[in-house]
């Protein structure tokens, strides 16, 4: 419906807004380990993915919070509707997980890129979302009947998902040992 639609967008739209800090500590991480892969220092390879880790979840910590602390607030910045203003009051308690799991996984996919490591992420990524994410979320949708609830449900099941995936990916890359790729090989 038009409320929940109205409501679904607001939360979303806020939720959003912290990703794009993550999405610029995401391409920070790729730069710093991928010149650590670069000279061949596999310790600094660890050391920035776990920063780039640590400091996207500090970041959406803090959107998290505001998220609990001051829905209402918040969802005035973009509505004055008051049926959509309680519902997307609702909905951002799904936003503050989601920002949380979506801050770690696109550190952790920025970290995995600088590492060379492309097209494993991608298909993980892909599964999170497409084979687990978006069904658990028409399930408890619709099938279940929660409703925009049960969708964010599924929102929030896939970046889980994917946040543990991607940061186990990495943490596995980077223990090997980082072998330097000579130009021209």
């Amino acid at each position: 419906g038009a409320v929940e639609s109205g409501a679904h967008q607001v939360a979303l739209t806020c939720a959003a807004f912290g990703f794009m800090f993550t999405l610029g500590i995401s391409s920070a991480a790729a730069v710093r380990v991928g010149q650590a892969v670069g000279a061949g220092r596999s310790e600094d390879v660890r050391r920035s993915g776990l920063a780039a880790g640590i400091l996207a979840t500090i970041v959406m910590v803090g959107f998290a919070t505001m998220f609990l602390t001051i829905p209402k607030p918040l969802a005035r910045l973009l509505t004055d509707q008051p049926d959509v203003l309680e519902l997307a009051a609702s909905l951002f308690v799904y936003a503050a997980s989601f920002a949380i799991f979506d801050g770690i996984q696109v550190a952790m996919a920025g970290a995995l890129r600088g590492a060379g490591d492309i097209r494993v992420p991608f298909y993980m990524t892909t599964a999170c979302y497409w084979l687990f994410g978006i069904p658990v979320g028409l399930y408890l949708g619709f099938w279940a009947e929660h409703g925009v609830h049960g969708l964010w449900t599924g929102l929030v099941s896939g970046l889980v998902l994917a946040s543990v995936l991607l940061s186990a990916r990495f943490h596995w890359i980077a223990k090997r040992p980082i072998e330097r790729v000579e130009a021209g090989a």
